[in-house]
This record gives C-alpha cells, sequence and structure tokens, in this order.
C-alpha cells in the first residue's frame, strides 16, 4: 500500500472551516432558532431540540451564545 499522507503538511483552504467549526455554526444556528421560535423560553427551547434543559444551558454556555437577546456574541462579551 501507498504511504498515508500527513495531515499535518496537508494544506487546507483557508475559507473553508474545521469540521468542528461547522458543527459550531450549525448547532448555534438550531439553538438560536429554536430559541427565537419558542418565544425566548429556554424550557420550550430544550423541548423543541429534544435535549434536557441542563444540556441546552451548558451548550449555550459552551458555544457563547447569549440568548437574552438572542445574539451571538463571545463569553465575556456583556
Amino acid at each position: 500500500f501507498p504511504p498515508m499522507p500527513n495531515p499535518a503538511s496537508h494544506p487546507r483552504a483557508p475559507s473553508r472551516p474545521t469540521l468542528p467549526q461547522s458543527l459550531d455554526a450549525a448547532e448555534s444556528a438550531a439553538i438560536l432558532a429554536a430559541f427565537a421560535d419558542c418565544g425566548r423560553s429556554i424550557p420550550a427551547a430544550a423541548e423543541a431540540l429534544a435535549v434536557p434543559r441542563r444540556t441546552l444551558y451548558r451548550r449555550i454556555e459552551a458555544l457563547g451564545l447569549r440568548v437574552a437577546t438572542g445574539i451571538d456574541a463571545p463569553p465575556g462579551a456583556d
């Protein structure tokens, strides 16, 4: 078999997001959409997303979302 290419040496297009970045963006969009669709209620958004409320709170914090205003902001930007 030919040698496997080294992923660290493979150039990646700078404009293409990584898989984790793409997943975070998709998750953020889903959370913000559910929050808006559910009258800005976290319990209702958690139910709509089929996740426990505590999980939704953790993901909101991990993604740096500000759901009080529905605006995506980095953590500590208050």
